[in-house]
């Protein structure tokens, strides 16, 4: 097993408040989700704004990145150009004009609105390309790390804990502060995949009492995934995405103890999403049933 990990890279000026100020700004965007698409893009937008001038970038970014930048947006604009030049409207489009439908000239169909949504892509790729140019040491990264992995698992506690709570969710027995129910399957996914690698890089360091925060926030979520939510998408999503992790970290990183582990959650979360009785399960299982009717449907 590796040696403790010492840390002792030089953190640079004002790190701290940069990634803390982010973490913050992500786990309280997830709660106030259900808030008015503008205001929480104005608070949110805002807010990295100011830490952008609070805290300039340390690191200058290769000018090749601010190319493929650029490059996106410009890529981005050819949505306001008019359809006729990008192989004219198509069927459905011509359809909804015969029925009195105006659909405009350009290949976007609501000018506007795309333009709003471009705008919020620039403004983010810019917020991204600032952040790439702070640097953190390895322990802030893995600080950050477990940090969003609890950060989700109390997400998910108190979703469980407030779903009946039409003020707070509009309709009953909503789970998750999202609107959308495969937004917060994809958030608990990322919970439980990044939770899974602070817990196993605990191990490795010998830090037991991060291994069992790691940990007990990777059951939460699992929890959440299997049992709470009824996202198909999350549940897809953290079998994929946990898959994908464990094969590009490779059993060398792992260890036989990694393994073993490893080999018990996942036969403790096959075995429970097999014996218990969940709306996600039952979903999963229609759609499966639905898929085998198609499949062997007679084509004639």
């Amino acid at each position: 097993m590796a040696s403790r990990d010492s840390s002792n890279q030089t953190e640079p000026a004002g790190s701290r408040f940069v990634w803390g100020g982010f973490f913050l700004l992500g786990l309280l965007g997830a709660f106030f989700a259900p808030a008015r698409w503008e205001s929480q893009t104005a608070v949110l937008l805002g807010v990295a704004g100011l830490l952008m001038v609070l805290f300039p970038p340390q690191v200058r970014l290769p000018r090749y990145w601010w190319l493929f930048g650029l490059g996106f947006v410009a890529l981005s604009c050819l949505a306001f150009l008019p359809a006729s030049l990008v192989g004219g409207f198509p069927a459905w489009r011509t359809r909804l004009e015969d029925l009195g439908v105006h659909t405009g000239s350009s290949v976007a169909v609501q000018v506007p609105q795309a333009a709003e949504m471009l705008a919020v892509f620039a403004s983010t790729l810019v917020v991204g390309m600032w952040l790439a140019g702070h640097r953190a040491s390895s322990g802030q990264l893995r600080f950050w790390t477990l940090a969003f992995a609890v950060g989700v698992a109390i997400y998910s506690v108190l979703s469980q804990f407030t779903r009946d709570m039409e003020f707070v969710h509009r309709t009953d027995g909503h789970f998750g502060f999202f609107p959308n129910r495969n937004h917060t399957g994809t958030y608990l996914a990322m919970g439980v995949v990044v939770g899974l690698g602070s817990f196993l890089q605990a191990i490795r360091d010998e830090r037991p009492w991060i291994s069992v925060l790691a940990g007990l926030s990777v059951a939460i979520n699992l929890l959440a995934v299997v049992g709470w939510s009824i996202s198909r998408g999350g549940v897809l999503l953290t079998g994929i995405g946990g898959l994908l992790w464990l094969v590009a970290m490779g059993p060398h990183y792992l260890g036989q103890h990694g393994r073993r582990i490893v080999a018990l959650l996942l036969l403790v979360t096959v075995g429970g999403y097999l014996l218990a009785d969940t709306r996600v399960k039952r979903r999963l299982e229609k759609t499966t049933e639905v898929a085998a009717s198609v499949v062997s449907a007679d084509p004639d």
